[in-house]
């Protein structure tokens, strides 16, 4: 879904299209900060997005369901899968500029 909400964004702004930059449309909580921001803050903050937060809850949910644990206990086990995926954006938003 993350790819298709990309292409349409993409489609909708045409030709003004001008840098890189801007063939990544921004879908996590870092569209929110201003431009001065640390990369650290933008990197963790770029993972959060509408996609990811909907990844993370049905993570938790089905392994809560599958394993027959609480949802708590779910979420704490399958913490260190998106975990590893937030520190790799938030490396990644290390190196640019």
């Amino acid at each position: 879904l993350q790819i298709l909400a990309g292409y349409f964004v993409l489609r909708l702004k045409g030709d003004s299209v001008r840098t890189l930059g801007e063939l990544r449309p921004a879908f996590g909580l870092d569209m929110l900060l201003a431009d001065d921001a640390s990369h650290l803050l933008r990197g963790v903050l770029n993972y959060f997005s509408i996609f990811n937060i909907w990844y993370i809850l049905i993570l938790g949910l089905a392994f809560a369901y599958l394993t027959g644990t609480s949802k708590g206990k779910a979420y704490g086990a399958t913490a260190p899968v998106w975990i590893l995926g937030m520190l790799f954006s938030v490396v990644a938003s290390s190196f640019q500029r």
